[in-house]
């Protein structure tokens, strides 16, 4: 069965959400949230769990969407959870699904370890959906201009061991440009 949450139950939300990324102390920070929020009430109607018939709910997410017109064309899952059971993760996903029927549907893997996105990609692809790998973007400071250079002519001016010498240099041709 599928259920949303009440307000009272948002704590426990975060520690199993937070519990499921790996947190250190995921009871202290859900407390420390739970003060936080702005509008618990409508922040409980966007956490969906998936309850077995007897027994705590074992698996949950937080949904957003966005859509106009006549449906939901974005949803966007976030806190995603199971508590020792995917196929009921798997189950709540297909159930809200089914329910909107949206046009596009994301689950940012980024805040999960490797091994655990790995394994909710696997568990999700039966459903339809694709992994994107994020690349880190990484690049040395010595390869930037330093700050506060003025911004003339071609940016190929400025080299790294030229940092001493002042602007403009005779390699560099200086032609004013309007800066936008």
């Amino acid at each position: 069965m599928i259920r949303n949450l009440e307000p009272d139950e948002l704590v426990w939300f975060m520690r199993q959400a937070l519990t499921f990324v790996g947190h250190a102390d995921p009871h202290g920070l859900s407390l420390r949230l739970n003060a936080r929020l702005k509008d618990a009430v409508a922040d409980a109607g966007r956490c969906f769990v998936y309850a077995p018939d007897t027994g705590p709910p074992t698996a949950g997410l937080y949904l957003t969407a966005k859509g106009g017109g006549y449906g939901v064309r974005e949803a966007h899952l976030a806190s995603v959870w199971h508590d020792h059971d995917p196929r009921a993760l798997q189950q709540l996903v297909e159930g809200l699904l089914d329910q909107g029927d949206p046009e596009v549907v994301t689950v940012p893997l980024h805040l999960f370890a490797d091994g655990r996105s790995r394994e909710l990609a696997e568990l999700l692809a039966p459903l339809g959906f694709q992994r994107d790998d994020l690349w880190r973007l990484r690049f040395e400071l010595t390869d930037v201009p330093p700050l506060g250079s003025p911004r003339w002519g071609r940016r190929s001016c400025w080299r790294p061991g030229r940092q001493a010498r002042r602007w403009p240099s005779a390699n560099c041709s200086m032609t004013p440009r309007a800066i936008p």
